[in-house]
């Protein structure tokens, strides 16, 4: 729950830079010191529980500048990598039980 918030939020962030950068672009500056902002920003809410993982805020609004702020691509993209990383973490988890039964199971036997 806590990695889909951060994404979405890192999501939105990126946004907030994209459109704010957009309404100065002969600017240059603008768009530097508004990213500084938001980077700031995206630290300061991880006082929240639901927005406490950081490098998960950061690879949402990344993964939204690598897709061109089209959020519509980035979204499912980034559900599909939570789908998968739940998976390989509970697949692991459930490796390494197994693992540790055998070998509880062998140690009694000999």
């Amino acid at each position: 729950m806590i990695s889909a918030c951060t994404l979405l939020s890192g999501m939105v962030w990126a946004l907030v830079i994209i459109h704010g950068s957009a309404l100065a672009p002969h600017l240059e500056i603008v768009s530097y010191v508004l990213t500084g902002i938001v980077a700031f920003l995206m630290c300061i809410q991880a006082k929240q529980l639901l927005l406490s993982f950081v490098p998960g805020t950061f690879i949402g609004a990344c993964a939204t500048f690598a897709g061109q702020g089209d959020w519509r691509l980035v979204l499912p993209s980034l559900a599909l990598g939570l789908i998968f990383g739940y998976a390989m973490k509970n697949s692991g988890l459930w490796l390494a039980s197994r693992r540790e039964q055998h070998s509880a199971n062998t140690a009694v036997t000999k």
